[in-house]
């Protein structure tokens, strides 16, 4: 048992009440028991003065209790479940909150949703958190659903190398080293798996770890099995307040993700999706989208004579058709394919009032209401913008990072020569750590040589040009000179703040391929000697 910590005061170690019971005996300056929770646990103390003013306190193990969180937990739980005047359909808007919850009891990286179709048997992902839906379908394999099913759930280590798991192709991939597996059964039958992936190893899984997850599973299973309800929502049923969960804790694709399950289900819609624009505003390409509450893959589809390109080239960022979509749009086939009645869509617009992407719920039957509808995506505007915005960026930064990772030398530097980011490429000619480089001064890469451009030279037709490129000798970490031919061209980001973006060519294997052809050309092969053609 671990004792309590010996460099604090007992004290500070207890809550309130047990400080102030433990005070009231000492006081006494009488032997005595008492109760105290250190630590987290339970212990049946008993104290007895000494010398000096001291207390002797004794701890007996025999009566030692453990509060069990997860089982405090699963029982709040069921309590709220069994409580709940509206049913089943409620659980829908509890999704997230049950998986953060897993997530922060389990100390899982990330939790995923698997549903479970036997007559195609696979095992499709349905709902996640902890990382981006570019999750495929898997085969289900019959030997590891029976596992499953058999023991309850599955704890693995070293996911990589398990056969049951071979399936899972990804798990290498992504460095998942251990996972947690539990069935969602219902009438006996697998219908879906919840998995727990962990980037690092984890504490054995515990009996009460196995049963907490069990019980969120279970209601799980109720929740994927429901059949869906036909009846819109009423005006007044749903607000902002519903969505507050996603709101505070998701960001990044996980919120987008959510945010079309949680609207296709509060609004019965047939089809969610947010999607960022072309840019040359010829297509949509969606985020996320959830078809007859399921995420599927990405996917884009074309702006011509669609709702999207008409609440585009409106001024109303919103805008609806209660019926006869598909018939007034006989070219999109996305309305024509799910033969879609119904339409309410959001443009989404940047601080410039252009339009970065769209968001839209799609319905197959017609929408007699949507003022409930329009008012809830209203509240949702700036932050899905900002998300949206957000994720722009971010495939940005992406695209630029793979342009700058090639396999000639790149590096940036500040107004004042300083460099701030060099690539792989770069670090490999220079010989230099990549922190080694960072805020050093390109100058100090420059080999001294009269037969090369002075820098007084190049800093002229840069100020002249704002460009300039030329041969060099770049200056090594081990003293080295290499050949380069540098590239160097000033730019402003949107700040107004100068960098020079740098360009840097090996030469060394160009020159040697010059010397060998001079030699081959020049001197005799056998005797070394000038030839006849050189003379």
């Amino acid at each position: 048992m671990r004792l309590p910590d010996a460099s604090l005061s007992l004290l500070c170690q207890l809550s309130e009440d047990d400080r102030r019971k433990l005070e009231q005996l000492c006081s006494t300056g009488l032997p005595d028991s008492i109760t105290l929770t250190i630590h987290e646990r339970r212990w049946q103390c008993h104290l007895a003065p000494v010398e000096n003013n001291h207390w002797l306190l004794s701890a007996d193990l025999s009566q030692h209790h453990q509060q069990d969180a997860l089982g405090i937990n699963e029982w709040q739980l069921q309590h709220t479940w069994l409580n709940q005047s509206t049913g089943k359909a409620t659980l829908s808007a509890q999704m997230p909150i049950l998986v953060d919850l897993l997530m922060s009891r389990q100390g899982a990286d990330r939790v995923i949703l698997w549903r479970h179709y036997a007559t195609e048997e696979v095992l499709r992902p349905l709902y996640s958190q902890g990382l981006p839906f570019a999750l495929q379908p898997v085969k289900a394999e019959r030997r590891y659903l029976r596992t499953l099913l058999q023991r309850g759930g599955l704890s693995y280590g070293h996911c990589a190398e398990q056969p049951l798991l071979s399936a899972f192709s990804y798990l290498a991939g992504d460095d998942i080293v251990h996972r947690l597996d539990v069935p969602l059964v219902m009438e006996q039958k697998i219908v879906g798996v919840i998995s727990l992936e962990y980037a690092q190893s984890r504490s054995p899984v515990t009996p009460s770890d196995m049963q907490f997850v069990a019980a969120i599973a279970a209601q799980l299973a109720e929740l994927i099995t429901q059949p869906p309800q036909d009846n819109p929502v009423a005006n007044g049923d749903i607000d902002i307040d519903q969505l507050t969960p996603l709101l505070l804790h998701h960001t990044g694709q996980d919120f987008f993700n959510q945010l079309m399950v949680q609207l296709a289900s509060l609004f019965k819609a047939d089809i969610a999706l947010v999607g960022l624009l072309a840019p040359l505003q010829e297509k949509v390409r969606l985020v996320s989208c959830a078809i007859g509450g399921e995420l599927q893959p990405p996917f884009s589809f074309s702006l011509a004579d669609t709702p999207c390109q008409v609440s585009i080239n409106q001024a109303q960022n919103i805008i609806v058709y209660h019926q006869d979509a598909a018939a007034l749009f006989p070219e999109s086939e996305l309305l024509q394919k799910h033969k879609i009645q119904a339409y309410v869509g959001l443009s989404i617009k940047d601080s410039g009032h252009n339009t970065v992407g769209n968001l839209a719920l799609l319905f197959k039957r017609p929408l007699p209401a949507s003022s409930q509808l329009q008012s809830l995506l209203e509240q949702l505007e700036h932050r899905v913008s900002a998300e949206l915005l957000r994720r722009r960026d971010q495939e940005a930064l992406i695209v630029s990072a793979a342009a700058f990772d090639t396999r000639e030398g790149l590096f940036i530097t500040d107004g004042h020569m300083h460099i701030q980011r060099a690539n792989q490429a770069f670090i490999d000619m220079s010989g230099y750590h990549s922190n080694e480089l960072i805020g050093r001064s390109m100058l100090s890469l420059r080999a001294e040589d009269t037969s090369q451009p002075s820098i007084e030279a190049i800093t002229e037709i840069m100020e002249q040009e704002k460009r300039w490129q030329g041969e060099q000798k770049l200056l090594r970490a081990d003293g080295k000179t290499l050949p380069v031919h540098l590239r160097i061209s000033q730019v402003k980001d949107k700040l107004g703040i100068l960098h020079q973006v740098c360009c840097v060519e090996d030469l060394s294997q160009q020159q040697e391929t010059k010397q060998r052809i001079e030699r081959m050309a020049y001197f005799d092969e056998l005797t070394g000697l000038h030839n006849r053609r050189f003379m």
